[in-house]
């Protein structure tokens, strides 16, 4: 039986001094080329997935908000929520009203909590970054289509939460009618739409549309479409 001899490993210095193989200087040079171009390539590509993502994410928020309404009619003698404010936000507070967040709560799963706090949900990525440094309880969602032209006149389906006494809001049924299914019930906001008048409103209202050239609407058969 042979004598078992042991052979101690060589230091990484004296490895070196022996030869053996490593990265040279080129291939290093390539590698960091190569995930240059890869970093480039993602950077290019990330933002408008993201706002691909956004985009998704308002119209299916806007979807649920409309069978809210829907379910809200249906245990409120049919009537709309409300009365309610022109511009909604994404601030939870159960002693303010005229907040559709509020009046929706408990269809959208959103938590009633005794505290004020923002739903954080709501603002996707691409609207906290059109308006940088705002609070985000401030920030405006919607615009509410409180202005709807009836033979009767000019009528607002959400009645007012301005007004002294609050205006009574409409019953579901009579925004339901062939038409004015076809109406908005509400728009995303930005600064341009013709609704957005005052100073602090403009102040914490997107310049263009969020998500797109154009803002997301809801109507009132319960579809969202671009604005035309």
């Amino acid at each position: 039986m042979g004598e078992i001899r042991w052979q101690a490993i060589p230091k990484t210095r004296d490895r070196w001094k022996s030869g053996t193989p490593g990265f040279t200087l080129i291939e290093l040079l390539v590698v960091i080329g190569i995930l240059a171009v890869l970093i480039a390539l993602i950077a290019s590509v990330l933002p408008g997935a993201l706002k691909k993502a956004d985009r998704a994410k308002a119209t299916g928020l806007m979807r649920s908000v409309g069978t809210a309404v829907f379910a809200k009619a249906s245990e409120n003698n049919g009537r709309l929520p409300g009365p309610l404010w022109p511009g909604q936000v994404a601030e939870y507070d159960k002693n303010r009203n005229g907040h559709l967040i509020v009046e929706l709560a408990p269809f959208l799963g959103v938590e009633e909590r005794d505290e004020r706090y923002v739903v954080n949900e709501f603002l996707t990525g691409s609207l906290r970054r059109s308006l940088p440094g705002a609070n985000p309880k401030d920030i405006r969602l919607y615009v509410m289509n409180m202005a709807v032209e009836s033979p009767e006149g000019t009528i607002n389906p959400w009645g007012s939460a301005a007004a002294n006494p609050p205006g009574t809001p409409l019953l579901l049924s009579a925004m339901s009618r062939t038409s004015r299914s076809s109406l908005p019930m509400l728009s995303e906001a930005y600064r341009d739409h013709p609704a957005v008048a005052s100073a602090p409103w403009r102040a914490n209202t997107p310049a263009v549309p969020p998500h797109g050239d154009r803002a997301l609407q809801l109507f009132f058969d319960g579809s969202v479409r671009d604005s035309q």
